[in-house]
């Protein structure tokens, strides 16, 4: 008789059991208090796209607080054309690059106004409306740390620019080859692209 009335109380204690845990909360009793934990109504893919969403404002916040580019040196191809190197190599670019910078040099006083440096620089700019401010500045073998400059504007830039500085002749031969180089972009007042040798300090 005994176990016959334990039957139906332990199926009534299951089914509440069941209800408990098909419901979006739970009562523990735990020391004579009842805590409540209360589970998630969303789906997994709609957990996934919350987060999805979360590391997107991440993201958005980090690229607000990246510096805008407004423009930059691309590259710079340097030449050093010497009087008394051979430019006979395997590499055909390089007597070709000689014969460019001598190009139409008949005399021997021609020829000494063209050996020196080159330099083509590559690069960039955002805004098209405003004139950019080429620096060119560098150091010579025989005036030590001494810094020259020489100055370039390009007055109508486009996206991708290309201008060219030489130092030859006379100032090549009196002072020296150079020894390191920077170079500054500046449009508005403001620097938009930097580049140096490895020897600027």
């Amino acid at each position: 008789m005994q176990s016959s009335r334990r039957a139906p109380l332990a199926l009534a204690l299951a089914a509440t059991s069941t209800l408990a845990f098909s419901s979006c909360s739970l009562f523990r009793l735990g020391g004579g208090a009842e805590e409540e934990i209360v589970t998630s109504e969303e789906s997994p893919a709609e957990i996934a796209d919350a987060a999805d969403a979360r590391a997107e404002e991440a993201r958005q916040a980090a690229r607000e607080q990246e510096p805008v580019v407004r423009g930059a040196i691309t590259k710079i191809k340097p030449f050093h054309l010497q009087p008394d190197k051979d430019y006979s190599a395997a590499d055909p670019a390089i007597p070709f690059e000689a014969q460019h910078y001598l190009y139409g040099a008949i005399t021997s006083e021609e020829r000494l106004s063209r050996y020196g440096h080159y330099y083509t620089i590559f690069w960039k700019s955002e805004n098209r409306t405003a004139p950019v401010d080429i620096l060119f500045e560098y150091r010579q073998r025989e005036t030590g740390s001494a810094i020259a400059k020489i100055r370039l504007t390009e007055e109508s830039p486009r996206r991708k620019n290309q201008s060219k500085i030489q130092l030859t002749g006379d100032e090549y031969f009196a002072k020296g080859s150079i020894t390191s180089w920077r170079i500054t972009l500046t449009q508005n007042g403001e620097v938009i692209g930097q580049d140096r040798s490895f020897l600027w300090e």
